[in-house]
């Protein structure tokens, strides 16, 4: 550390170690490689080494002596490296980096305990959290303890910085022109809202008709089997008739669907996972979904169920 500002530069190192850790481990759980999971590997490691700079820049641009920067900002390496391990089991858990929003889970910390003492004794405990902090606090302690001048210790922070800026932000490039890029298009923000990433855990699977289910169910379904080659592929489709359009008390969907008029009544419900507001723009005049609008003029009506149990009627 003779050229170098001590706490900025242990603190980029380690930081950006530690992300890099995290991603060569969930890498191992990657199936197969492919293009994306290429693209995926150099976007994480741009934001382990960004991520790495920032704060090594922040402890740069600290007025304190060097003594004091090393114990606060050893402390918020410390608290950095706890929400990366939390943030590893995350991923592990739903796919995706941890999103901001989870601080509602604080609320439900009870029904965590028993996987919080599970994922502490597990070797990614070791490795993720106890091997870079004790790497953190050594470093700090044993690196950097000669005192220097304030021309020398001047010197050291620009060229530290130097360093910094062209290491991050060289790195860092890429990673934000693919995620603002993608962020600007409402049906990729779902899976790229917070960070970059979400991994399957299973192998893709040819998705096959299930014919022996549909033998099964088909008898079970009362009506009348349409007839028509055209309806050969749709084996669960059956006329009935209904009573309801003859209640002088009506819903709006019911109207809709008792329409005297010769376009078809087809009620369309989709299960979404999406959120609510990316979902709510279907059918606007975003123009995302413009067929959403054309069929609902065919007599064609939505309902879409959120599954945070939210309903939404597009019709």
């Amino acid at each position: 550390m003779k050229y170098f500002d001590a706490p900025a530069i242990i603190l980029f190192i380690v930081v950006s170690l530690a992300g890099i850790l995290q991603h060569v481990i969930l890498l191992q759980l990657t199936p197969e490689w492919n293009l994306r999971v290429l693209q995926a590997v150099v976007i994480g490691l741009g934001y382990d080494l960004m991520n790495g700079a920032i704060f090594g820049s922040l402890a740069l641009f600290t007025p304190l002596p060097s003594p004091y920067r090393k114990i606060i900002f050893g402390i918020i390496g410390t608290v950095f490296l706890v929400l990366l391990f939390i943030d590893y089991n995350y991923v592990l858990i739903f796919g995706n980096h941890l999103p901001f929003s989870s601080y509602e889970y604080v609320y439900e910390s009870r029904s965590f305990w028993s996987s919080a003492i599970h994922v502490v004794q597990s070797f990614e405990f070791v490795l993720l959290f106890i091997f870079p902090a004790a790497l953190l606090g050594l470093l700090l302690r044993f690196c950097g303890i000669e005192k220097v001048s304030w021309k020398s210790g001047f010197i050291r922070r620009a060229i530290s910085l130097l360093i910094l800026v062209i290491i991050g932000g060289t790195t860092a490039s890429y990673s934000n022109s693919y995620v603002s890029k993608n962020m600007e298009n409402p049906l990729t923000s779902a899976a790229l809202q917070y960070f970059y990433l979400s991994r399957d855990r299973e192998p893709e699977e040819k998705i096959t008709r299930p014919l022996k289910s549909l033998k099964k169910v088909k008898n079970l379904i009362p009506g009348l089997i349409p007839t028509g080659d055209k309806w050969s592929e749709y084996p669960l489709v059956r006329i009935r008739e209904s009573q309801n359009c003859t209640r002088q008390t009506r819903s709006k969907l019911a109207k809709n669907l008792c329409q005297t008029t010769e376009r078809p009544n087809i009620l369309i419900l989709l299960l979404e996972s999406f959120r609510a507001a990316e979902v709510g723009v279907y059918g606007s005049t975003l123009g995302l979904t413009p067929e959403f609008d054309r069929w609902s003029k065919q007599g064609v009506i939505f309902n879409i169920f959120y599954a945070n149990g939210f309903k939404l009627d597009m019709d």
